[in-house]
């Protein structure tokens, strides 16, 4: 009895097996490989600071009396940047999320202004991009007390028809 129940189980598994292997991949077969990506938008605060539209930011920038952090990479900065904004690159590596651990990160301080109640404008691309939320977030962590972030960043700045500036070949 027990022959004929071990014989059953092999029987099954067997069975099983060979209804789920389809034997050696041919040269025809075709191997597709999905890549989704996951798009978190930034948060709509700013503990410690304020968020502005493109309109605000304009105010600020024809007024002078702000100074404008672009926190994209070189090439980015160079294809389009707000007029007369300093290009500090934030090299991010920590998670997309508020509680980031900025260790992971990095980021020139030392490029801020030295006076802590400057007003300043962080940007990068726009609600997907952290880099500029991160950058504004650790500034206010320095000390800085009038931080402001465009969170619309590049995109809603284009999307409201002001100048844009390049860079020169070779910034």
């Amino acid at each position: 009895m027990i022959w004929t129940r071990l014989s059953l189980v092999l029987f099954l598994a067997l069975s099983v097996f060979c209804m789920t292997w389809s034997g050696p991949a041919s040269a025809a077969t075709t191997t597709t490989t999905t890549t989704t990506t996951t798009v978190i938008p930034t948060p709509t605060t700013l503990p410690g600071g304020t968020v502005i539209t493109a309109s605000a930011a304009k105010t600020l920038l024809d007024a002078k009396t702000a100074v404008f952090f672009d926190v994209r990479s070189s090439s980015a900065y160079s294809a389009g940047h707000i007029p007369g904004t300093a290009n500090v690159h934030y090299t991010q590596r920590s998670l997309k999320t508020t509680t980031f651990d900025a260790t992971l990160d990095q980021f020139d301080l030392t490029a801020l202004p030295a006076t802590k109640s400057a007003t300043i404008v962080f940007y990068s691309n726009g609600i997907n991009g952290w880099r500029s939320y991160k950058a504004a977030i650790l500034a206010i962590r320095q000390g800085y007390t009038n931080v402001r972030w465009l969170r619309g960043g590049m995109v809603d700045w284009v999307a409201a028809k002001y100048s844009v500036e390049s860079a020169p070949a070779g910034i």
